[in-house]
């Protein structure tokens, strides 16, 4: 099997005929599958895996492969944000308010199930739905920051291994979290919107890596032992994961 990108490879999954490359990547430790917002498959290999395994990997995911390449388009991008839009924090839906007066700046109420924008008079037409995009992502940024930190200290003594080194918070398009045999993890903030339990499976799941740079059956058992539930989580990822971008 050649391995150049340019290269295309057909297999048919559950009688959908599927089109997908072979990427070899030098620094993963795995084998994964990835489909791009374009429904374009790439089977990303590490160097010790054998290309000729790739469809052998595209058959054992073949439904969750069909499933995405048949689910409705979404649109292109963030949808703008306007007076009543949600926002949501651990699975919770917030109500965007804008409200006038005084200087822009956003004012989260939780509490109250608000998260208020303050529009100043003056303000042009328009500007409120770019601005509040850049406030609200930086304030749940800062949110799944300190969220991580805080699970990390917590879930770490439970699974052991090795002690983390580094903590970051990154925009991801394709993955949840990254375990760096330096001890560096970094985590996708777009998961601060999900429900709680699946923030706290991504740290158990990355800091697992940390012991385990693998999925085979050790690195789940592994898992299992501290968050028996993370199948539940799991689920839900796979199956609202791309919400988390709108």
């Amino acid at each position: 099997m050649r391995t150049d990108t340019s290269y295309r490879y057909q297999v048919t999954l559950n009688g959908l005929p599927v089109s997908y490359r072979v990427e070899v990547r030098p620094r993963r430790q795995h084998a994964a599958i990835q489909i791009t917002a374009q429904r374009d498959v790439v089977v990303l290999l590490p160097p010790q895996v054998s290309p000729e395994q790739a469809e052998a990997l595209l058959r054992q995911k073949a439904a969750w492969v069909t499933r995405h390449l048949t689910a409705p388009s979404r649109p292109v991008g963030p949808a703008p944000l306007a007076d009543g839009s949600p926002i949501w924090l651990l699975g919770v839906p917030l109500v965007l308010r804008f409200e006038a007066g005084g200087a822009w700046h956003l004012a989260p109420d939780p509490d109250h199930g608000l998260v208020r924008l303050i529009v100043p008079d003056a303000a042009p037409p328009g500007d409120a739905a770019r601005v509040a995009r850049s406030l609200v992502q930086e304030w749940l940024v800062a949110r799944a920051a300190a969220s991580f930190t805080d699970e990390v200290a917590r879930w770490q003594p439970r699974v052991g291994g090795p002690v983390v080194t580094a903590l970051r918070v990154r925009d991801y398009k394709t993955r949840w979290g990254v375990a760096r045999s330096d001890g560096t993890l970094t985590f996708n903030w777009r998961l601060i919107q999900a429900p709680a339990h699946c923030l706290t499976y991504v740290v158990v799941h990355e800091l697992t890596h940390l012991r385990h740079p693998h999925h085979q059956d050790a690195f789940w058992r592994a898992v299992a032992r501290v968050l028996p539930a993370y199948p539940e989580s799991k689920q839900w990822l796979s199956a609202h994961g791309q919400e988390l971008y709108h």
